[in-house]
């Protein structure tokens, strides 16, 4: 019975190796709709859409930059505050606006905790956002 069993899988071992030897071209057939698919995600991580922000602060000062966003954040505690570098200044701002109305509207609610915030417009990736 071993003797059987071993001499089946090496049979069926060589078949395969001698089938796939005897093949010079593969062929791939591609759906169309993955395509499709595939042309859809790549759009949509290549599509930039015009946003509004308000830079609370700007600073050279790494450490006073940090403390106006937790003060932002502990004002607006369902906010969340952006700190970034751009040379040579440290920058807090807050959440993504769509329509530069709301954006207005918020930076009327921060001019009493922040005074020199200003909106600022910014094309970022549909991914992004």
């Amino acid at each position: 019975m071993k003797n059987t069993t071993l001499s089946t899988i090496f049979f069926l071992t060589f078949i395969t190796n001698v089938s796939c030897q005897n093949h010079d071209n593969i062929s791939i057939f591609e759906d169309k709709s993955i395509s499709n698919f595939f042309d859809l995600y790549n759009n949509l991580h290549e599509k930039k859409i015009q946003v509004f922000k308000i830079q609370l602060f700007l600073h050279e000062n790494r450490s006073y930059a940090w403390k106006i966003k937790k003060k932002y954040e502990e004002l607006f505690p369902e906010d969340k505050a952006a700190f970034y570098y751009e040379p040579p200044y440290f920058k807090v701002s807050s959440e993504l606006f769509l329509k530069r109305s709301d954006a207005e509207r918020k930076k009327d609610s921060l001019k009493d905790n922040f005074p020199d915030c200003f909106i600022i417009r910014e094309n970022v990736n549909l991914k992004d956002y």
